[in-house]
């Protein structure tokens, strides 16, 4: 049986482990200007005589006046070098603080994508510090603003600082490729940097589709015990291979990337002008080019590589996946798409190193497993979410974690029941329906095993 952590630990507290951010320049990039000392020409002090009718100390004064005059700029440029590769700690003391980038899932689903961002407003949005990018010819988008006002742009300074979900407003006609680079841009420029808006930096962004339901204080457990850090480069998700052998984290359960990585990667991804082709948006009139700028996170996984930041194997050590590209319940059955097989079949021979610092990865990474062995408890996402099941995991995860004790596997069985969507028309078109008990001699309705996951998943703090 499942166990649940009673103590109520404020989130924020017990992700800061009292450790501030390392000031060296993120990912140990060259920063800042070398200042040259120069040496100073002696004065003889029993000096008093005068030269061409300066006196020794109107010498000096006008010396000190040249100095100011000449070496103020110089010494000026430096200090602006410096500054513009050196970035204070935040003034948050949690070095594991992030936002969640939800950009538009290109499923409808039933009830749209107005009902998503509605559902991850009222449960996961908040504490994943959530923006939500939208366009404004999409449908509902002047309730969207109206609800969750911009990040950036709205003029409101430093009072729209003070909770969230937000929204990010792209440009219209952008293409994929153009998409991605903007929000990636406006991210670290505006929200995740210290800005006027901001006061506060984050130390990660995490993209996600808005058909995802996200833990936020799992991830941030989740990055404290891989020993990750925001001044280095990192890549973090659900690792898939492709036909052609690029390793890339499915959008589908989406990934993280430092701040040390995102402030890196805007400045080449998408870019033509970038000295790594691997990150310059493809010619359009090259055959493949319209299914790369419809999958930008092919292009950015190559770019992410180029730059030093490549897919980590995030399994836990029993092989048990953190981040899932499907819902808990086709994760929990196996019945998942084929292609999503296929993607991992060559991962045994990608090599991939652990995300855990200085551990092994585990083994079989091309093996999906399955029941109680496919979710950690630590699970971060889950894809595939409407917002009628978005807002039951979140119900059932209250319920766990104000219960007195752990629940009898028959009270969740009936919360599960009344709580849980039912038919296409709630569950949307790529989940499936509960799994039934097997086991006559149980008077359950779900699958135990199913039942005992969302506990020690949800249950987890």
């Amino acid at each position: 049986m499942a166990t649940i952590l009673h103590h109520r630990i404020n989130r924020e507290a017990s992700a800061n482990r009292d450790r501030k951010y390392d000031d060296r320049d993120p990912g140990g990039y060259p920063g800042g200007s070398e200042v040259r000392h120069r040496g100073r020409a002696s004065v003889d002090d029993d000096d008093d005589s005068c030269v061409c009718g300066i006196t020794r100390s109107a010498r000096a004064t006008l010396c000190c006046i040249c100095a100011w005059v000449f070496l103020l700029p110089a010494a000026g440029r430096a200090v602006g070098n410096i500054l513009k590769y050196w970035h204070p700690s935040p003034p948050s003391t949690d070095r594991h603080s992030f936002v969640t980038v939800v950009l538009p899932s290109v499923l409808s689903g039933p009830k749209g994508r107005f009902d998503r961002l509605q559902a991850i407003g009222d449960t996961w949005g908040d504490g994943a510090n959530a923006i939500f990018v939208t366009e404004e010819d999409e449908s509902h988008f002047n309730e969207i603003v109206d609800l969750w006002p911009p990040a950036v742009g709205d003029g409101k300074g430093t009072e729209i600082n003070k909770s969230f979900p937000r929204t990010l407003v792209t440009t219209k006609g952008l293409g994929g490729i153009e998409r991605l680079a903007f929000v990636l841009h406006e991210v670290q420029s505006s929200i995740i940097s210290l800005s006027p808006s901001f006061p506060r930096a984050f130390g990660y962004v995490y993209m996600v589709n808005d058909n995802t339901f996200v833990l936020s204080s799992h991830l941030s457990a989740y990055l404290e015990s891989v020993g990750a850090s925001p001044v280095n480069p990192l890549y973090l998700g659900h690792p898939l291979i492709n036909g052609k052998g690029v390793i890339f984290n499915t959008g589908s359960a989406g990934y993280v990337l430092s701040h040390a990585t995102l402030r890196e990667v805007v400045t080449h991804f998408g870019q033509k002008s970038s000295v790594h082709e691997s990150c310059r948006p493809p010619d359009p009139n090259v055959r493949g080019a319209k299914f790369i700028d419809e999958n930008p996170g092919l292009l950015l996984a190559g770019c992410l590589k180029a730059l030093g930041a490549s897919p980590l194997d995030t399994r836990e050590g029993n092989g048990a996946h953190i981040f899932h590209a499907f819902g808990p319940v086709r994760t929990y059955t196996g019945v998942v798409d084929k292609w999503y097989i296929n993607r991992h079949k060559q991962l045994v021979d990608a090599n991939l190193s652990s995300a855990f610092e200085g551990k092994q990865p585990a083994p079989n990474p091309e093996n999906l497993e399955r029941g109680a062995h496919c979710c950690s408890t630590n699970t971060v996402s889950f894809h595939y979410v409407e917002g009628a099941e978005c807002r039951a995991l979140w119900e059932l995860r209250r319920r766990f974690l104000e219960a007195a004790k752990v629940p009898e596997l028959s009270e969740i069985d009936r919360w599960v029941a009344k709580l849980w969507p039912v038919g296409k028309g709630e569950i949307g078109i790529y989940s499936h329906a509960l799994p039934k008990t097997k086991e006559s001699n149980q008077d359950l309705v779900v699958d135990p095993g199913f039942l005992t996951l969302l506990l020690d998943i949800l249950g987890h703090l």
